[in-house]
């Protein structure tokens, strides 16, 4: 990764021309008013050797310490000069060190005349320290290397077009996996944006003209897996993004009329086409090829025109509405299936189907939308509303088949290919909802209302849903101090379940023109599904006086899915099959999500000041699958039951903070968070058998999976005058996670000839340490 200094230059300039500025502003006593100060300060971290310390906020860069510090200059007109005149400019996160790249920076300015004109320029660069993986790639740029001690196909070497070669596979032996274990390398993967942004506008009249510009620029790594052959291998995915967004706006206002209309374009380009990397094991001995070709996100790019407006029809009713109609275009090359030459593969037939690919996509699609609503209040206490939504995409790009099979190019069947299938839809929506407040002394307020959904796709397992949702809610302040309301929801999505093999359709399309046949249940997407939704919502609030109050919250929320049984496709249906039994499906079958928890504020003088939550929240899903149905197609239930896992995650969350004004120059303050959480399971499956072979097969529950993290700061300010303020705190951050699933090697072997590999991402515990202190300059 590039490191980026110019930064500190920046920071470095702003702030010697600090004085001046200050110096300008005084000039103007009277006509101004400005605002500016100067922050600088040092940090001190104990470790940082794991990557979930800091891997939003660019502090898991090293141990040790480091400065830093913020600015700000803001001058202005004075509220009653009869000027508006303004000028800020201002920084956050600058670091003064040369240590590493500055994270988590940010630069801007604006300057203008309220009301007439104003421009800004913003400067932001936003880290992401990923996990570190056990690989067997060096990358340069997109291209990859072994590293030591392997080489590819376990040293085997090409004597030319159909010799019959052996190799060491580092999978198939014990001496092979100790090889490959003490081979993989530690990498972190890691990213950074940078984001310049420029705005500008114009108000003439009633008609106010903008204009916006971003440019982004990510580089870095991302942690990626491929399969090769017979494992799943981890690799840092180079990322070279750029991202360009353009925008110029309309907008007309007067006291009854607002509209605005709008043009946006955006692109996406990516600086690499494919990861490339050579195989280290062979899959097959033929054909042999050398190296795999991993596809990079395309390049894309994107018109929008939109629209919107408001008008009021008379007094007491609006109508509001906005479309947008978009083209969206991608044709960039599509990465060849072999990365090696034709001179290099030992089966030319292979290459020449290989080559019959589609080099690019030319994807086009129609995206539009919009919504209008009304509202209204035609008598007192009583609301009105009624909604329109429309959402769709027309996918004009072509079908096309891909040669290969899906399967790496070690072991590729020519003969066989995927066709690729463009999905579409449309999804509307109808909404009126009306509320009337029957008791007006104490604002109690009933709201009923109902929503239809219509949802349409092609190619998609639910072609045509649709669902009725009926609302309710009761809101009141019935006594001084106290206000709460309770809601309600229900909701029927019907659909018709019209493909056996959903997951042939949008996945890998067809296989050489057929849904490919196996052992399993046909599969729903659970967002697809018939299903019938519960949703309940509580909150209340109590103020006994001005020191003390008490909230309470809480959401539950339960969805039952429902499979019907179908008809196939007639175009795909392969002769001798039968439509499966009703309810015989793969799939979510339940999921319920539970929040709830009280909030505490308690204020004994007006310089104490505490704080105290706790919030419970639980998400469980139960799931149904094949692993018991020994043919196809499915014509009954089998008898020893379906497959099911059920999860549980638990999460316990409680805090507490408190602030003291001890006195006008001190103030000091406290908080402390602590979350637990749990991940259990519930697995059941009717097969019992002597020796199994299959992963369904005596299925045993499996350990629960706990967390915890406690997080403790401790800080205070001192004001040496008016001027001046010293700040020092404290940090503890302690995170462990008990998964056992980071207990497994690199490369583990499964039998006495064979393994498999993992990440090898270490468990994402931690305990950390900081101290920080700053010192704040007003002039």
């Amino acid at each position: 990764m590039k490191k980026h200094y110019t930064l500190r230059a920046i920071a470095l300039v702003s702030v010697s021309v600090l004085p001046l500025t200050a110096a300008i502003a005084a000039d103007d006593a009277g006509q101004k008013v400005s605002e500016n100060w100067l922050q600088v300060g040092g940090r001190w971290q104990s470790q940082d050797n794991n990557p979930f310390w800091g891997r939003y906020n660019g502090l898991a860069t090293g141990s040790g310490g480091e400065a830093g510090g913020s600015f700000n200059l803001l001058s202005k007109d004075a509220w009653d000069s009869g000027k508006t005149e303004y000028f800020q400019f201002w920084g956050n996160n600058i670091d003064f060190s040369t240590k590493h790249y500055a994270p988590e920076v940010m630069v801007a300015g604006k300057y203008g005349i309220q009301g007439q004109w104003g421009v800004s320029a913003t400067y932001d660069a936003i880290t992401y320290t990923g996990n570190t993986i056990q690989s067997a790639f060096i990358n340069t740029g997109n291209n990859a290397s072994l590293v030591a001690g392997l080489t590819p196909y376990g040293g085997a070497a090409i004597a030319g077009p159909g010799t019959t070669l052996t190799s060491t596979y580092y999978l198939s032996n014990p001496a092979g996996i100790a090889a490959l274990s003490s081979a993989l390398m530690p990498t972190r993967t890691e990213t950074r944006r940078d984001a310049v942004t420029g705005t500008g506008n114009f108000r003439m009249g009633d008609w106010t003209f903008a204009a916006n510009l971003r440019h982004e620029h990510k580089e870095g790594t991302m942690e990626q897996t491929y399969y090769a052959g017979i494992s799943g291998q981890a690799f840092a995915q180079p990322i070279d993004f750029d991202t360009e967004r353009y925008s110029m706006t309309a907008s007309y206002a007067t006291k009854r009329l607002q509209a605005m209309l709008g043009y946006t374009y955006s692109s996406f380009s990516d600086g690499y086409t494919s990861w490339n990397a050579p195989y280290f094991f062979s899959p097959t001995a033929a054909p042999f090829q050398l190296g795999a070709a991993y596809g990079l996100p395309p390049n894309n790019s994107a018109h929008t025109f939109t629209g919107t407006g408001g008008y009021n029809l008379t007094s007491n009713t609006r109508i509001t509405g906005n479309f947008r109609v978009g083209l969206e275009l991608q044709n960039n090359a599509l990465v060849p299936f072999s990365s090696t030459t034709p001179a290099q593969m030992n089966n030319p037939a292979t290459y020449s189907v290989l080559a019959m690919n589609p080099a690019g996509l030319n994807g086009q699609a129609t995206v539009y939308g919009g919504n209008i609503q009304v509202t209204s209040t035609p008598i007192q206490y009583l609301d009105l509303r009624a909604a329109y939504n429309i959402d769709s995409r027309d996918n004009q790009t072509n079908m096309y088949q891909v040669w290969g099979n899906g399967h790496p190019e070690g072991t590729v069947t020519a003969a066989n290919y995927y066709t690729a299938f463009p999905q579409n839809w449309t999804k509307q929506n109808a909404q009126v909802e009306a509320g009337y407040k029957i008791l007006p002394s104490s604002n109690t307020k009933v709201t009923v209302g109902y929503a239809y959904d219509d949802v349409d796709r092609s190619f998609a397992t639910v072609g045509r849903s649709n669902e009725s949702t009926f609302s309710a809610k009761v809101s009141s302040a019935p006594w001084t101090g106290v206000d709460g309301s309770l809601a309600y929801e229900h909701g029927n999505r019907n659909g018709q379940v019209h493909y056996w093999m959903p997951w042939a359709m949008l996945n890998a399309g067809l296989n050489n023109g057929t849904p490919a046949l196996n052992s399993s249940y046909p599969s729903v997407p659970y967002y697809q599904a018939p299903r019938v939704s519960d949703s309940m919502k509580l909150r209340g609030n109590y103020m006994p006086n001005d020191s003390m109050s008490l909230g309470l919250f809480g959401r539950f929320t339960n969805n039952a899915y429902k499979y019907p049984g179908t008809t196939p496709w007639t175009s795909v249906q392969v002769a001798g099959t039968t439509a499966p039994v009703a309810g015989g499906w793969d799939g979510t079958t339940r999921d319920q999500n539970v929040t709830a928890g009280p909030d505490f504020t308690y204020t004994p003088s007006k310089n104490l000041t505490s704080h105290l939550f706790y919030t419970f929240e639980r998400v469980f899903y139960e799931n149904h699958g094949n692993g018991v149905q020994p043919v196809f197609p499915v014509t009954a239930p089998p008898a020893s039951g379906r497959w099911s896992a059920a999860t549980t995650d638990d999460i316990h969350t409680v805090g507490l903070s408190a602030e003291w004004k001890a006195s006008d120059k001190l103030k000091l303050g406290t908080g402390y968070t602590f979350y637990y959480g749990n991940v259990s399971y519930v697995l059941f499956n009717g097969v019992q058998v002597a020796s199994p072979t299959a992963s369904y097969q005596n299925v045993a529950p499996m350990p629960d999976i706990p967390a915890s993290m406690h997080s403790f700061k401790v800080f205070g300010e001192y004001a040496l005058s008016d001027a001046m303020t010293l700040g020092v705190g404290y940090g503890f951050d302690m995170f462990k996670d008990n998964d056992w699933a980071y207990s497994w090697a690199p490369v583990t072997q499964t039998s006495a000839t064979s393994g498999t590999m993992t990440t090898g991402v270490a468990a994402p515990s931690y305990r950390v340490h900081s101290l920080a202190s700053t010192l704040r300059v007003k002039f």
